[in-house]
């Protein structure tokens, strides 16, 4: 049920999906079998879905605007992972990078006196 819900039509077609998710599965088998050398290479069958199904994916998408600029951020429901821009204070970086340079600074320092 959808109602209220904005809902898309296919974002990539059902062939072209299907030779996706093949490359991607074989890829993490392969990926598990040279990361754990006991488990042994395996020759997975596909078989394609005869009908067409919507996959409902719970994600929340966001626009806002901070000093006159749009950002957009995307997080998956799901798995919680947040995807998207994110503004960037040129004053925290400039004070992180100054109390790194005193933490390394007192430690050469330390170091030097012993």
């Amino acid at each position: 049920m959808l109602a209220g819900f904005l809902a898309r039509t296919y974002d990539v077609e059902r062939k072209d999906g299907f030779t996706q998710a093949q490359i991607s599965f074989d890829e993490s088998l392969e990926t598990g079998a040279r990361v754990d050398r006991r488990r042994h290479p395996t020759h997975p069958q596909y078989r394609s879905a005869k009908q067409r199904h919507h996959l409902l994916l719970a994600v929340w998408m966001m626009e806002y605007r901070y000093a006159n600029k749009a950002y957009q951020v995307v997080v998956n429901a799901a798995t919680a992972e947040v995807q998207g821009d994110r503004p960037y204070s040129a004053v925290k970086i400039a004070f992180a990078v100054v109390c790194g340079l005193v933490v390394v600074g007192g430690i050469v320092y330390i170091a030097s006196q012993k």
